[in-house]
């Protein structure tokens, strides 16, 4: 079996919630959050192969080393009870199983369906302020309010996601007050340079 996006496009390692974090960071044995995302896929024998992005010769390196000395079988008991805690951390924390694949774009009207999904579980992660903020400061004229409902993207979604309810409760939660007021201020400091 081949398995793709082991750590969920990154979000297993890069952006997991505070809760899922703290059981990692609490264990009794020291690793990094790639180390036991990868733990976990190479545990099952039946995984001949992992297609994981890396975006560094750090990342590389680990990846290697991971699949070279991990087997499978090797975790213990208590280590899936750590591995049940995050899996009910992430659950209660991400809105949309979105992992930015992009394989839902583009889209014909122009919405950047990645960016707007992640940012809308990354504002699970982060102050409403500060998430609408990054939204604002990386949407413009990609928004979550241009989708016009086609449904072109839903077909090609791996997980299954329903893109367009997901765009919908992006407008609601990252699009409303004060969305516009930042927005303004946002084009008011590009044109003066200071964004």
């Amino acid at each position: 079996m081949i398995i793709m996006e082991p750590l969920r496009g990154g979000t297993l390692v890069q952006k997991l919630p505070p809760d899922a974090r703290g059981v990692w960071d609490h264990a009794p044995v020291s690793r990094s959050y790639a180390d036991w995302g990868f733990r976990w896929v190479f545990d099952h024998p039946q995984v001949m192969t992992a297609l994981s992005g890396m975006g560094t010769m750090e990342m590389v390196e680990e990846n290697v080393r991971l699949a070279s000395e991990v087997e499978a079988g090797a975790l213990m008991e208590e280590e899936f009870a750590l591995y049940d805690r995050v899996k009910e951390a992430m659950r209660a924390a991400i809105k949309v199983p979105c992992t930015a694949c992009g394989y839902c774009v583009p889209c014909p009207v122009g919405v950047d369906i990645p960016l707007c999904l992640t940012s809308l579980n990354d504002s699970a992660f982060m102050s409403r302020i500060r998430s609408m903020w990054w939204y604002v400061a990386t949407s413009e004229g990609r928004n979550a309010s241009r989708c016009n409902g086609c449904g072109k993207c839903e077909p090609l979604c791996p997980q299954g996601i329903a893109i367009r309810d997901a765009l919908g409760q992006t407008k609601r939660e990252l699009e409303r007050f004060p969305y516009g007021a930042m927005r303004f201020a946002a084009r008011n400091l590009l044109k003066r340079g200071k964004l």
